[in-house]
């Protein structure tokens, strides 16, 4: 009896060392058999394989959240954006109607025969708004040089017809 339980004794030792043997890499449980299953459950492969799962759910979870934040905030940039550019075309919109009404002041100004400084001035601002119409709907300074330019064309204006 003595001797069975030496042999049992050693038995259980070798395949515990055995099992210790195995790799805590190869601790899949889809992959392991009984011996290396014994290892890994002794040794604590599955914990460790189970930790390393775990931390990588956690990076996945937290990437994915980054994600989504940066995929908002850049949602709502587009939208910044957009409302920009919405207003700007509509300041445009409107210096062009009030582009339409200072040519139209020029063109009877010209007819009536005006002429000199003031006329020349009032001819540069015009030509300058017109030039910076495009680029007005791209920059503010852009679109502040427009008005600027239509400012300096109905103060000429207004000089012609005080004359």
């Amino acid at each position: 009896m003595i001797r069975m339980n030496k042999i049992a004794a050693v038995a259980a030792v070798a395949v515990l060392g055995l099992a210790g043997c195995s790799s805590q890499q190869a601790c899949d449980p889809t992959q392991t058999g009984f011996i290396s299953g014994l290892g890994c459950a002794m040794g604590g492969g599955y914990q460790n394989r189970q930790d390393t799962l775990n931390d990588t759910r956690v990076s996945a979870q937290q990437n994915a959240a980054t994600q989504q934040a940066d995929a908002a905030s850049a949602q709502r940039q587009q939208q910044i954006a957009q409302q920009t550019l919405a207003q700007r075309r509509a300041r445009v919109a409107q210096q062009d109607r009030e582009l339409a009404g200072l040519r139209n002041r020029l063109q009877l100004a010209q007819a009536r025969g005006a002429s000199g400084p003031q006329m020349q001035e009032a001819q540069d601002a015009l030509a300058e708004s017109q030039r910076l119409r495009t680029a007005a709907a791209q920059s503010d300074a852009d679109l502040a040089a427009r008005s600027a330019a239509q400012e300096r064309l109905r103060r000429s204006l207004d000089a012609l017809a005080g004359l």
